[in-house]
């Protein structure tokens, strides 16, 4: 049986006009042409996503920014006097009801965290932006320096509230640059602290020198390869400027790239740091020719 919001294995049944007619040997299902690419083979089997397209189901090759049970990061399209719509990443869009919005004056273009929950009367997928109602205590799971995920969710006086592992709150103290960090960025973080009631303190880089470095190596290099090799920072770079584009600190930035330079990784000039025999890579995954415009950590 179809799952619909989910992904499913389906058939390739036949190539129609309005494009491809899939099966789970009970229920046939379209994949629109305008949401597909050749080659179809008859009888292949293809996982899919699988929405509600008012009252039928549709099929999809495009990846949802998150499924049910997940938190994920999207961008509002429109908003209603019931509610808002989010691009959801495939042809529909995810709609959060008026009860599950935490405030009033949302905007299109707005990055905004949810949740994605079954709709409570029927089959469809919605949103609830109220997070840290689904936010579970992290007893015993997490040790000093362990590598998490984080997914940033909140902007407060204290730092940058996270999601750890799709699960569990965290903390990034505001010790860096405000815009070294910006709701709905996905990034590896570090447990620095559990403390007594329970609540996780994070870091970007793990305690220790040496393991420091080693992770800020591994930015740095991520770093150059998302700008095309070159990165205009150097020690004229102000604390701010390192913490913005890097997310660590300038005197961990000199012991990293006085690392990489003894390793023969990078070159510095006076005013930037150069991959040495690598081009980087784009958004998409191409290999740049040259100097890329982007400066900062990518995601």
């Amino acid at each position: 049986m179809i799952q619909p919001d989910a992904y499913n294995t389906l058939i390739m049944k036949k190539q129609i006009s309005k494009g491809i007619l899939l099966t789970d040997g009970e229920q046939d299902i379209l994949l629109p042409a305008s949401d597909s690419r050749p080659p179809f083979e008859k009888g292949k089997e293809i996982s899919l996503f699988v929405y509600n397209n008012r009252d039928s189901l549709r099929a999809t090759e495009r990846r949802p920014y998150g499924l049910r049970g997940d938190f994920a990061a999207l961008t509002v399209k429109s908003v209603e006097t019931f509610g808002v719509f989010a691009d959801w990443g495939i042809p529909k869009d995810l709609f959060i009801p008026k009860r599950n919005l935490d405030h009033d004056e949302y905007q299109p273009g707005e990055k905004i965290i949810v949740r994605l929950i079954p709709n409570y009367d029927d089959d469809t997928t919605i949103g609830d932006c109220y997070v840290e109602d689904y936010l579970e205590k992290a007893d015993g799971l997490y040790t000093p320096n362990q590598e998490v995920e984080i997914l940033i969710y909140q902007m407060t006086g204290l730092g940058a509230s996270a999601i750890i592992n799709n699960r569990h709150a965290g903390l990034l103290y505001k010790t860096f640059a405000e815009k070294a960090f910006r709701i709905g960025d996905r990034r590896r973080a570090y447990i620095k602290k559990i403390r007594d009631d329970g609540k996780i303190d994070l870091s970007l880089f793990p305690q220790g020198y040496r393991k420091s470095v080693e992770a800020a190596e591994k930015t740095l290099i991520e770093a150059l390869e998302a700008a095309g090799g070159k990165l205009p920072l150097s020690d004229n770079s102000s604390p701010g400027e390192i913490e913005a584009a890097l997310g660590m600190s300038k005197a961990l930035f000199k012991r990293t790239i006085g690392s990489l330079y003894k390793t023969g990784k990078i070159k510095i000039t006076a005013d930037a740091v150069v991959l040495k025999n690598a081009a980087g890579k784009n958004k998409n995954g191409k290999t740049d020719k040259g100097p890329h415009r982007r400066t900062g950590f990518r995601n």
